[in-house]
């Protein structure tokens, strides 16, 4: 027998309804009507700014089979409820609007109601998210073959959000995006990429000739920096040098200049095992660009990020850090992941006060105290803090 819809994406076995009505309108038996709400509650859903739309409605479904409660989906009239039924519709009410806080409902709204409305809302953030994902990824630009494999890992958790918008032209959209940026790059591995039908043979394909290019990249060896896995052109710490003392010449007069206009005041935490750096407030950016996405967190949890940009603080000498692609988390801490500080040349140097400060042996150091800005250090196995305060 076909499954029965009770909502848009949503359907359920008929017999599990008819089992359900049974239990909801049985006033003849002896059945605690709190049993229907200690039931809902047990399975308590995952709100729908920490999943996806899809991935809540599996939890949902599971929930009103386990709960006996699919009934009120149904047909259902509220003058046919037992005590349990009326207690489990008041129930799930609470339930939806915890888990759907924008949607408006009023106490006369039936369930179904509220489900479409979860429904049409869920499709229209889902589709603005389709739209900034595709920006973003048409925004990234390829400079070198190095780089593949980091914009394969970048667009990969963007696909299923592309998908949304683009269905069956997912794979001719790839294609071209990546036609267009590698063709000065490898013009034959771009031509070729135009003839793949599947999206899982583009994205194979990309994911070989970028492990290959890993391979060549671990035999280099940089002639500036030492490191293996680029060249002496391709090095950040020298592009890094080099703006550095372009910024530094720009304002040798100006430095208390720069300090007072710095978005950010407070803590930063300088966390050893961040894999990118992150800010609360959309105000500490000095550029930003929406995107709304979901990452995981600590312990696994997802987060909910609602953009990018750059973010800058002072060092000692009063000069500009800049920490790009830094992702914007609301609630989170000011987190600056120590990975990009070590890529910037700052390294830890232990002081004979025992205090320590961040170098990066170019006269650029994040310590106790200069000028018109304090930054205090606090070390530990994981992470130290740092106040910018005025």
């Amino acid at each position: 027998m076909a499954n029965k819809k009770i909502a848009p994406q949503l359907t359920v076995n008929p017999a599990v309804i008819a089992q359900s009505r049974r239990w909801l309108t049985n006033s003849n038996e002896d059945i605690n009507p709190e049993d229907g709400a200690t039931s809902i509650i047990k399975r308590k859903l995952p709100t729908l700014r920490e999943v996806s739309y899809t991935a809540w409605c599996e939890k949902f479904l599971k929930a009103v089979v386990i709960s006996r409660t699919a009934a009120l989906f149904d047909d259902l009239e509220e003058s046919e409820l037992a005590g349990q039924g009326i207690v489990a519709l008041e129930t799930w009410k609470a339930e939806l609007a915890r888990c759907a806080p924008d949607i408006i409902a009023t106490d006369s709204s039936k369930l179904v109601e509220i489900l479409e409305s979860i429904d049409t809302t869920s499709k229209i953030a889902e589709k603005s998210s389709a739209c900034n994902a595709l920006t973003e990824i048409f925004a990234r630009k390829i400079t070198s073959m190095s780089e593949l494999s980091s914009t394969l890992a970048y667009i990969r958790p963007r696909v299923p959000l592309i998908q949304v918008l683009q269905e069956d032209n997912t794979v001719t959209t790839l294609a071209m995006y990546f036609y267009s940026q590698l063709s000065p790059l490898d013009a034959d591995l771009a031509q070729k990429l135009l003839t793949y039908t599947e999206l899982s043979e583009l994205l194979l394909k990309l994911a070989e000739r970028a492990a290959v290019i890993g391979v060549m990249q671990v035999q280099k060896r940089c002639s500036h920096c030492g490191k293996n896995g680029h060249m002496g052109k391709e090095c950040r710490k020298k592009k890094h040098e080099g703006k550095q003392e372009k910024v530094k010449q720009e304002t040798k007069n100006t430095s208390s200049q720069n300090v007072a206009n710095i978005r950010y005041t407070g803590e930063i935490l300088i966390d050893s095992g961040a894999q990118v750096s992150t800010l609360p407030n959309k105000d500490q950016f000095s550029s930003y660009f929406p995107s709304v996405s979901y990452a995981q967190g600590v312990g696994g949890v997802n987060v909910k990020c609602l953009g990018r940009g750059t973010f800058e603080f002072p060092d000692d000498q009063g000069v500009l850090v800049e920490i790009e692609n830094v992702v914007h988390i609301p609630g989170n801490e000011t987190i600056v992941c120590h990975g990009e500080l070590e890529e910037m040349g700052y390294k830890w140097k232990h002081l004979p006060d025992g205090s320590a400060i961040l170098d990066n042996g170019r006269g650029s150091t994040l310590s106790t105290y200069t000028h018109s800005c304090t930054t205090r250090i606090e070390n530990s196995s994981r992470w130290c803090k740092m106040s910018v305060l005025y």
